[in-house]
């Protein structure tokens, strides 16, 4: 009786241990290592003008489907640690697939990303991400996709402290995106939930937000605005000793009024993502 009253002492408090185990939260290369990433998303979007608009636009009355399906292959190498901590990265595309369809008709879909496309930057002691170098064959495009990036990784932050299961801690990261010579406003935000801790990995929840206005694009001499919010759960598997996530998946609901002239469209969007990453040391 006596042994089995200490197997079930060791045993609760085995469980208790466990369960207090805290993991340090927070996503960041390594120096010396390779990740390669694989990303699917698979896209199903609904397009529907007010009946009365559909009819002069030929539109069928349940509206018009565009679904697309796209794959990234993407390879990032970091290299030695510096005296300040920091230390550099490439990333490469090294396939990139994409496939669309407007009502079940294919349509040709030229990826806005090349194979080979080389970015090159500096990871600092704290983790935060920069780009020096973008391959790109617009020096304005290079230039703002490299402003709103360095300034959309300084605004990502996380807990001060280790997440213990059941913890919570969400990102809330606002950002301006320049489109057709303005500024489009976004806000995107997402909540980590710690639910299990099984060896080297944590297992987390996700809930997802994000909203839109990029009201202004008349100004540009489009004549067209467009606000959408959106929402969505998902899952995500993280390396304790890596500090990194390597799956991810989601479902993603999103919903869009797009203001052209007088004309209003309205578009429902379910997005599918499955992203997976492969760490080595180099």
């Amino acid at each position: 009786m006596k042994k089995i009253t200490i197997l079930l002492a060791v045993i609760l408090i085995s469980g208790i241990a466990s369960a207090q185990k805290t993991v340090p939260f927070k996503i960041r290369f390594l120096p010396k290592h390779t990740y390669k990433m694989t990303n699917n998303i698979d896209m199903d979007m609904k397009m529907k003008l007010p009946d009365s608009l559909a009819k002069v636009a030929n539109m069928p009355p349940d509206g018009m489907s565009f679904k697309m399906k796209m794959f990234q292959g993407l390879n990032t190498k970091t290299g030695v640690k510096e005296a300040d901590g920091s230390f550099p990265y490439e990333m490469q595309y090294d396939s990139v697939y994409a496939k669309a369809s407007m009502n079940n008709m294919e349509q040709p879909m030229p990826s806005s990303i090349k194979t080979g496309v080389l970015i090159k930057g500096k990871c600092s002691a704290d983790g935060k991400m920069h780009i020096d170098t973008m391959a790109s064959t617009d020096p304005q495009t290079q230039k703002a996709a490299k402003e709103m990036i360095n300034k959309l990784m300084d605004q990502i932050k996380f807990p001060d402290k280790a997440m213990a299961v059941g913890d919570s801690f969400t990102q809330d990261v606002p950002f301006n995106m320049p489109l057709m010579g303005q500024n489009s406003e976004m806000n995107m935000k997402c909540t980590y939930k710690l639910t299990a801790v099984k060896g080297n990995q944590a297992f987390f929840d996700m809930a997802m937000k994000m909203n839109m206005d990029i009201a202004d694009l008349k100004a540009a001499g489009s004549g067209m605005s467009l606000k959408g919010d959106g929402q969505g759960l998902g899952k995500m598997v993280y390396l304790i000793d890596k500090n990194y996530a390597v799956s991810q998946t989601g479902d993603f609901d999103m919903h869009m009024d797009m203001l052209m002239s007088t004309m209003n469209m309205h578009m429902d969007m379910k997005m599918k993502y499955d992203t997976a990453v492969a760490i080595s040391a180099n």
